[in-house]
């Protein structure tokens, strides 16, 4: 919010230049010399309060790279949707491909996943939010994700943004278990959803557990649909901690995406039985 006091100097300010063919002296209310220094003060102000997130949850890395308002979110993703993918599988309609373009880091590629899936594998198609629902809220995810050994959300921070805590099982991808502490916004835009979400500072909740900490540079998952299908666009920039190549990493994903919509098709019939 605007202080009062820079409130009233915008009130002299603004008087001021009504005033100035009657004599008034801008000087004497010494408005040149501290103008800029208030002015640059309050455009912070108001900058921090468009951000969806504290600053203390925003990594050093990433301050200069996302602007985490909705609209710096948007162009974040436009951006990393538009970058140049190298196709690595396309089959069953599932696409995974990878770019090492990235602003935030060149060590980790980049992986993206492209899935369509037909409306006719649902008894009920339901609506995008319902499947957006299922994913993230920790309830409803725990149900029918057996990769997922725990989720909670930490901090609610608002209807669409929060900070949450997740522990995945051992599996092969990643060998053993990694947690996650992301920060996390959802908004519909056009009739399409979109989820951001990325790791938040260590110190904030410091290392304590045996279970290695995963790094989120960002994840993004985007949903929309026309009259016959779903269509998934997942991006991610993560590193495990691991020791595996990307073809390593990348070799099982095709199936792995495969059964997890296959799972959350399963769920939405089994609710509509």
């Amino acid at each position: 919010m605007i202080e009062s006091e820079e409130i009233t100097f915008f009130q002299k300010l603004f008087s001021c230049c009504l005033n100035t063919n009657q004599g008034t002296d801008i000087n004497d209310l010494n408005l040149q010399r501290n103008s800029q220094e208030i002015i640059k003060n309050i455009g912070e102000k108001i900058t921090d309060s468009l951000l969806l997130f504290d600053r203390k949850y925003i990594r050093d890395d990433e301050i200069n790279v996302i602007k985490y308002t909705k609209e710096g979110i948007f162009a974040f993703i436009k951006k990393i949707q538009n970058l140049d993918y190298i196709t690595k599988s396309e089959k069953n309609l599932i696409k995974i491909s990878i770019s090492q373009k990235s602003d935030l880091t060149s060590l980790i590629p980049i992986i993206r996943c492209e899935i369509t899936l037909p409306k006719s594998r649902f008894i009920n198609p339901p609506p995008i939010l319902d499947i957006a629902r299922i994913n993230f809220s920790p309830e409803e995810r725990l149900k029918w994700d057996k990769d997922i050994k725990s989720y909670e959300i930490i901090n609610k921070i608002s209807s669409d943004t929060s900070i949450n805590k997740i522990i995945t099982q051992k599996q092969i991808l990643i060998i053993s278990e990694r947690e996650f502490y992301n920060k996390r916004c959802e908004f519909m835009d056009d009739g399409i959803y979109y989820s951001f979400s990325t790791s938040i500072p260590d110190e904030i909740f410091p290392l304590k557990s045996e279970i290695l900490r995963v790094k989120n540079y960002f994840t993004i998952f985007v949903i929309s649909h026309d009259i016959n299908n779903y269509y998934f666009d997942s991006i991610s920039q993560i590193d495990f901690k691991s020791s595996m190549n990307i073809d390593l990493m990348i070799g099982p994903l095709p199936l792995k995406t495969k059964d997890f919509y296959d799972k959350l098709v399963a769920y939405f019939n089994e609710m509509s039985e």
